[in-house]
């Protein structure tokens, strides 16, 4: 990217943005700084030189924290009118909390764009993230001791939601001076947030250090350099993590993970690390990866190679035998019983895509041991603790399908469209003992599928 000051030029913004062209829709983070209207500006213009035209969509997050947030929401919503573009204002309502602003601010921020993206049909949504931004990322995670994957800065495109929106940054390589420089040329005023500069803030604070560090020849392209090749190395440990889980770890129906532990032993510590984070992230339904603190010490458990049993991050680990085994944790489920229209395909739990065929509204909750039982003996599974964390439909209360155990009530049929496939993380990985529900039926009734763990990794 050239480092000159000006406006980015039509060809700089054709390459930013290569490979988004065939995009209906594309929504924009814009919140009224010079950074997101120069983003606004860019990507307006861009759209009209595409065929077929893909459709901005300029979504602002009114956080409510401040005085005047909701002025500059109208002023974007001004700007985006002027040219034609839809604009929605996101108000981040309820209380907020008295410490963890920023996190919290953070979550509730691309939750809501998460949730007007999808409304919008659009796949992606665009954010004016800078280079500047990640100079100031890297720093962050360096004061809190990150390892590779955190120095690799912020990425470039992330799913926001399990299988949902695709978060795209398109901008980390341009410095901030040329985005200031491209919304003054489209003829915006920018908002100045007052945030910005709050020294409350661990990025405000970052952001009076950074002169001196650039005087001393650590300035943020070179923050950016050396994030780049943290990025490279960490995607050539996910890649080597990813071809040791599809050999060694299999899953079934219910979302219980098998895998030796003599196996997970012979592997280096960052291998064993990424390994058993992947598998709790993915069968614990948040997608986090533990922190280095827990995940450091069921790493000493699984070396002491005694019998243990643990929870972490929403999921049971234990031994069995020669194995180790994970699972869902029931007690740790807050998934409310949810009514879902005919035609519904979304997450559910963060492990299953739930699907609803057929012409009737169903609700879906998690089995639980009422739902449990309510099953003949013959579609019951072990290890319960795990079978009552499955998907349940039913209609106006009685159990209508369980896919992952097999079980659709007589008659019904027709009613829903249901097929459920277990996480194939290796058709060569042993099957789980018998008894385990390690079958994965076809059903006329719905469709939930257990999402691949490895999807979760890098």
């Amino acid at each position: 990217m050239n480092r000159q000051a000006g406006p980015l030029r039509d060809d700089e913004v054709d390459a930013l943005l290569a490979g988004e062209e065939g995009e209906a829709a594309i929504a924009l983070a814009v919140s009224g700084g010079s950074d997101s209207l120069a983003l606004l500006d860019l990507v307006h213009r861009w759209s009209l030189r595409c065929q077929p035209r893909p459709v901005p969509v300029v979504l602002t997050v009114d956080h409510g924290l401040r005085e005047g947030s909701a002025a500059e929401a109208a002023m974007v919503a001004q700007l985006a009118t002027a040219r034609g573009l839809r604009h929605e204002t996101l108000v981040w309502d309820g209380p907020k909390p008295a410490t963890g602003i920023e996190a919290a601010a953070r979550e509730a921020r691309y939750r809501l764009l998460d949730e007007a993206a999808r409304r919008a049909g659009a796949r992606v949504l665009f954010t004016a993230h800078h280079l500047e931004d990640q100079a100031e990322t890297v720093l962050m995670r360096l004061g809190r001791g990150s390892g590779i994957g955190g120095l690799a800065g912020m990425a470039a495109r992330r799913q926001l939601a399990g299988d949902g929106v695709t978060l795209v940054r398109p901008l980390l390589d341009v410095p901030r001076a040329r985005l200031v420089a491209t919304a003054l040329a489209a003829g915006f005023t920018p908002a100045d947030d007052p945030m910005n500069g709050d020294p409350r803030f661990a990025r405000a604070r970052l952001r009076k250090v950074m002169p001196g560090l650039a005087g001393a020849g650590v300035d943020a392209a070179a923050l950016v350099r050396a994030a780049r090749l943290f990025r490279r190395a960490d995607e050539a440990l996910a890649l080597t993590t990813r071809i040791w889980l599809v050999r060694n770890v299999a899953a079934n129906a219910l979302g219980v993970a098998s895998l030796r532990r003599v196996a997970l032993i012979g592997e280096p510590q960052e291998i064993r690390l990424r390994a058993l984070g992947a598998m709790l992230a993915a069968i614990g339904g948040s997608g986090a990866v533990p922190g280095d603190g827990p995940l450091g010490a069921l790493d000493d458990a699984v070396l002491a190679g005694l019998a243990f049993r643990r929870t972490l991050a929403g999921a049971v680990i234990r031994t069995r035998g020669p194995d180790i085994v994970l699972h869902r944790e029931p007690g740790r489920m807050d998934v409310a019983e949810t009514m879902l229209p005919a035609g519904y395909s979304g997450l559910w739990d963060g492990r299953f895509r739930v699907t609803v065929g057929g012409a009737e509204d169903v609700s879906v909750g998690p089995l639980a041991a009422r739902g449990y039982a309510e099953l003949p003996r013959a579609s019951r599974a072990r290890p319960r603790a795990a079978a009552e964390t499955v998907p349940a439909f039913r209609r106006q209360g009685r159990l209508v399908a369980v896919p992952a155990l097999g079980f659709t009530e007589p008659g019904g049929e027709g009613l829903l469209a249901v097929e459920v496939a277990a996480a194939g993380l290796s058709t060569a990985a042993r099957g789980l003992r018998s008894g385990s529900a390690s079958r994965a039926p076809t059903l006329l009734a719905g469709t939930s599928e257990l999402l691949n763990p490895l999807s979760r990794i890098g």
